[in-house]
């Protein structure tokens, strides 16, 4: 049997939920990050890519991308409006490619929906396989500070215009699961659940992959990470050298004078 898409209830409202969203920054970031590739023309994926939001700004700047989702309903939105990314449904735990890409991102968090450490192994082994040998993988992950300060325990309604959609949020710290559970107007209720790795978990499966970590940072400052950092963004290479940290610092310092 096959496995209820858990978006499907809630795919065709997930844009104007999430219209506050910054993905700006994540425009930035990825697109500034795309220069450690070394070359103009390249290959990019992106992985769990949703509703293909990302996708979109992307091809508005002239890339030519593809991304992935497991959700059909995701995709079945990514492929509306004039900007359409090429898009096909595939777990990111068992990626159908070969090394071909010289960029992946996996953003919004899309690796915390893995609840299991042994999914988030091999969708960081399925990534490392899809690159080239000079390839670059930037992604973010959520931290415990993000459920408890916006999730846990909490219960609210937001009015998104044409709709209301109604959240509880739940967290166990000794699964570290974070259970979001999500209704719009009176209709189903749509269950997202979220793991929070470590950074040594990640670390360690990063590793683990074949993948070298050049970068763990704040997402919102791109410097170091403290207490009070919600989300991390991270960047992996293919193959290390001098020459690629050299141009990762020139990267970052700029990434961080955007985002100033």
């Amino acid at each position: 049997m096959t496995p209820r898409d858990a978006f499907a209830d809630l795919a065709r409202f997930y844009d104007p939920i999430m219209r506050e969203v910054d993905y700006d920054r994540w425009l930035v970031v990825s697109t500034v990050v795309a220069e450690l590739c070394g070359q103009q023309e390249f290959e990019h994926i992106d992985l769990a890519c949703g509703t293909g939001h990302l996708l979109k700004r992307l091809i508005q700047h002239g890339w030519d991308s593809v991304g992935i989702d497991v959700s059909h309903a995701m995709l079945h939105e990514a492929r509306k409006g004039p900007f359409r990314p090429k898009v096909a449904a595939a777990d990111i735990c068992h990626l159908p490619f070969g090394p071909r890409f010289h960029y992946a991102t996996c953003i919004f968090d899309s690796l915390n929906f893995l609840l299991e450490s042994a999914q988030l192994r091999r969708a960081l082994q399925s990534a490392a396989d899809l690159l080239l040998d000079n390839g670059v993988f930037y992604f973010d992950v959520i931290t415990e500070r993000m459920v408890t300060e916006h999730f846990a325990d909490m219960h609210w309604t937001e009015d998104n215009g044409s709709f209301s959609t109604t959240w509880k949020g739940s967290f166990d710290r000794a699964t570290a699961i974070a259970d979001i559970r999500i209704r719009i107007n009176t209709g189903p209720e749509t269950l997202v659940r979220e793991r929070v790795y470590t950074g040594e978990e990640i670390r360690s499966a990063v590793h683990d992959a074949g993948l070298v970590l050049l970068a763990e940072v704040d997402s919102a400052t791109w410097r170091d990470p403290s207490y009070r950092t919600t989300r991390l963004d991270m960047v992996a290479v293919k193959s290390d050298s001098k020459e690629i940290r050299r141009r990762f610092e020139k990267v970052r310092k700029r990434i961080q004078g955007l985002l100033a």
